[in-house]
């Protein structure tokens, strides 16, 4: 949490909604499945790849839990200093899985955001129109109001005075 990284954000970016899509996404669960001890049988890879099972039997694979785990000990959240941005590092063997899996985590997160965002201005936009509503049935009553007076004595409407305007030569 170095660099003032806001808690929440950091919490959300870790939280299991947002990593268990990425562990979906880039199918982790395999991927992080210990290799057969198959001898010269098929791999865990190739078959996952085909959705198959290798010689009869089933293609390694871990469980979300397991998978998440290892994934939070791989991450670093980190707010950039001075800005509004959000660095997300993780530590892998391999460069592009590390970059894959940050970007992924990253891509996830702004979805969940946005979608978020969306939902709260829905919600705003209804509770808006609700109230709009209820202000013109208001004025609709109010009119009605003013005007039963008048078709009752057959009065003028109620209001100022017209100014009469005279020219001068």
């Amino acid at each position: 949490f170095a660099y003032g990284c806001p808690t929440g954000d950091n919490k959300k970016i870790k939280s299991k909604a947002v990593l268990y899509e990425v562990i979906d996404k880039l199918n982790l669960n395999e991927a992080w499945a210990p290799a057969s001890v198959s001898g010269g049988k098929p791999n865990r890879e190739e078959a996952a790849k085909e959705d198959k099972t290798a010689h009869g039997i089933p293609a390694p694979k871990l469980n979300n839990e397991t998978t998440y785990k290892r994934l939070l000990d791989r991450i670093d959240v980190r707010q950039v200093p001075n800005s509004s941005l959000i660095d997300i590092r993780v530590k892998s063997d391999k460069p592009d899985e590390a970059a894959r899996i940050a970007n992924t985590i990253a891509e996830v997160y702004r979805d969940r955001r946005l979608e978020r965002r969306q939902k709260s201005s829905q919600a705003s936009l209804a509770k808006l129109n609700e109230n709009l509503a209820e202000q013109e049935k208001n004025v609709v009553r109010a009119r009605e109001e003013l005007e039963r007076p008048q078709k009752a004595t057959n009065a003028p409407q109620a209001g100022p005075a017209p100014v009469k305007l005279a020219a001068t030569a």
